[in-house]
């Protein structure tokens, strides 16, 4: 009979244990499924972030090629002009040469 009594405490506690053990388990099982949620929304919102980033930079590329393009032709511009002030400069030359010519008694 005392066997029975030690071998009925026995299965209590160990009875006890398991169920003890068990929601440890189950607890730790919904903090990692809680924890596992946090972290995928995290990860959606990096996600969007980066696309959102993306999306920016290739704007941001476009603004750069239009503005090198402009730079471009700026230059050739540019060139273009000091071509044509380099002909004004010497008909002007020219001029006051022919003037000083005229002007001569």
């Amino acid at each position: 009979m005392k066997e029975l009594e030690e071998l009925k405490a026995e299965t209590s506690s160990k009875s006890a244990q398991m169920e003890a053990q068990t929601s440890l388990a189950e607890t730790t099982q919904e903090k990692l499924t809680n924890d596992i949620a946090q972290l995928e929304t995290r990860a959606e919102e990096a996600q969007t972030k980066l696309l959102a980033n993306e999306k920016l930079l290739q704007g941001k590329d476009s603004q750069i090629s239009v503005a090198q393009e402009e730079t471009k032709n700026a230059r050739q511009e540019t060139e273009i002009a000091q071509v044509e002030i380099e002909k004004a400069n010497e008909e002007v030359q020219k001029a006051r040469e022919e003037t000083k010519i005229l002007k001569r008694p």
